[in-house]
Formats: structure tokens, sequence, C-alpha cells
């Protein structure tokens, strides 16, 4: 029997072949599984795409696994914000957080100067800011610093090349997947995923999911998808070979999602997610003030009246100032 193999298999099936990163191949192997036909003269082709895709999954869970490894022995995450300097030899890097840190790192003019990432704190308004220098000479055994970053910060075109050879793409991309793991039920899709039911529990299954409600905003496909389930590869970034930043601590902030919240007369905020509501502020203080909250008091941009009350539903914008009232 003929497998009548569609244009858009064909296309799925050579870009996996191409797919310069792991993450990459396994969103179009799994895009082929969706497109290839299902019937007898296709089984064979049906049973390699599903073997390809396991192959690829153990290889990416053994990256992850020696990157495990690597982080445990190298920098792990600290304060509320991991932000990495990207850029070639003497590209300004290590100028850059002595400047901002006050800190003395040599930086000379020998390129590769840095073999190893630097680490420091920068404390803006409460917010500590973690700076990692990426070292120039781009040893690949870093890359797992690249894939925790809240925030990217790219010196020049060489770091651009590096970021794209490691697969990382810069901007922010739209969520279109939400996945909420239910107790019974099995797969439930709601919303217009590209994507057969089938596929899709074939697709959790590999993730030790069973039961879950997948909810997809927009028109969402497989990539959207794997992209949930394994981590976006796309970051937000800072170009200061275009950019001029007048305010870096601030920009900083703004770049990754977050917010700085604060609480009665301090001058230190709270980092918290763009979006965030006073229960996520309550918890991020002290969970066990949660059961005694009766109510919070806003001044700031979240608010129509200043000092208006509001309940733990209530979502806060940046620089609001709170006042949390308990039993």
């Amino acid at each position: 029997m003929p497998a009548n193999l569609t244009p858009e298999f064909i296309k799925a099936w050579e870009k996996a072949k191409a797919a310069k990163t792991l993450e990459e191949r396994l969103k179009y192997l799994y895009e082929a599984l969706y497109l290839c036909p299902k019937h007898k003269g296709t089984e064979k082709l049906l049973a390699l795409l599903k073997k390809e895709i396991s192959k690829t999954r153990q290889e990416i869970e053994k990256k992850k696994e020696e990157a495990k490894k690597l982080s445990k022995k190298g920098i792990s995450k600290e304060g509320d914000i991991m932000v990495v300097l990207v850029g070639g030899p003497n590209s300004g890097k290590t100028y850059f957080i002595n400047q901002l840190v006050n800190t003395d790192f040599p930086s000379t003019e020998l390129p590769y100067e840095t073999v190893q990432p630097i680490s420091v704190i920068y404390n803006y308004k409460g917010a500590k800011i973690q700076l990692i220098e990426y070292p120039s000479h781009f040893p690949k055994e870093y890359s797992y610093l690249l894939k925790n970053a809240d925030l990217i910060i790219l010196f020049d075109e060489e770091g651009k090349r590096f970021l794209e050879k490691m697969g990382i793409k810069l901007g922010e991309k739209e969520n279109k997947i939400k996945i909420i793991k239910e107790p019974t039920g099995g797969i439930k899709i709601m919303g217009p995923l590209k994507a057969t039911k089938e596929i899709v529990s074939e697709i959790l299954k590999n993730y030790g999911i069973y039961n879950a409600t997948v909810i997809a905003y927009k028109e969402a496909t497989i990539s959207d998808l794997i992209d949930y389930l394994e981590g976006s590869s796309h970051k937000p970034y800072i170009d200061l070979t275009k950019e001029k930043i007048d305010n870096i601590g601030e920009e900083i902030i703004k770049r990754a999602n977050k917010i700085l919240v604060f609480t009665k007369d301090t001058e230190n905020g709270l980092v918290l997610d763009k979006g965030s509501t006073v229960k996520d502020l309550v918890e991020r203080i002290h969970k066990d003030m949660l059961k005694n909250f009766r109510f919070a008091r806003v001044w700031g941009k979240s608010v129509k009246h200043q000092g208006q009350r509001v309940g733990l539903d209530h979502r806060l914008e940046h620089y609001d100032r709170v006042i949390i009232y308990t039993k």
C-alpha cells in the first residue's frame, strides 16, 4: 500500500533531519508524527518516528543530567533575578560589572581574560540581581547558565552568534499553552490546539503526565506544547550594541517581567513576577500570614484610589506600596 505522504509531512521530516538542536528536532519529529497518514502502508514509518522521538528524548534527558551535575559544581542561581552577560573578547562585560557593582575584577586588553564565569550580586532597591559574566571563549560546559537565566545582556555580534548556535532565541515568546495536572480523567484539551488528542496524549505520556487539562490560547501547535514541557528556549534580553540604557537596574526588572512591591515604609522592595497578586505577596512574606489575612491597603498604579482596600486576588503593579492587615 502506498504511503501517500503529504507535502506538510515531508517538510516537517526534512526540518527534523536538519535541526540544529535536540529540542528543535523533537518538535519537528512530533509534528511529523501528527502529520503522517495513519494506515497499513505507514506502519513502519510511524514506528521509525516513534523510535526517533524516544531516542531524541533520551539524548535530551542525558544532556539535562549532565547540566545538573555541572550546575552543582559550578554557579547556582542566587538572589531574585539571574542575568547572564554574553559577548566576545574585550566586549566590556568585566568593565560593566566593575562599574555597576564597584568591584575590581581584572579587565585587560588580552583576549579570553575571563576563563570561568564571574558571579556577583547587584542590589537595586531591594532587588538582588545576580550578574554572571559568561567567558568570552564560549565554553559549552556553562550552557546551563543560559537555560537558567531570567535575562541575557548582549555585548556584541559574536555573543549573538554563540547564542544562536546554542539554540537560544532572543526575545519573548507568547505563552500559548497551559497544562493543569488532574488526579483522574485522562487528557482533556480546551481551546484551538493543532494536534489530535492521541498525539497530545502520546507526548504527555513521555513526560509522565497521564491526567491533565491542556489549555490552548489562540492557535497553539505541537511546537508550543513541547516548549511548555521542555522550558522555552526564548529569553528576554537587552542588546547593549543597539540600546543606550540610563537605568540598568530598572530595565533589568522590566525586561525580566518582574515587579518591585514595597511594604509599609520600607525602602527595599520585594521582587515578584509580573501579574502577581496580594496573595503572592503575602505568601512571599510568610505563608502562615495567609491564614490570618483580613485585607490589604494599596498605594500605587494598581488602584483607583490611593490607600484602597483590596483582597487577596488584587493584581499588583510595579512600585505599589502595600500594608497588610491580619486578624
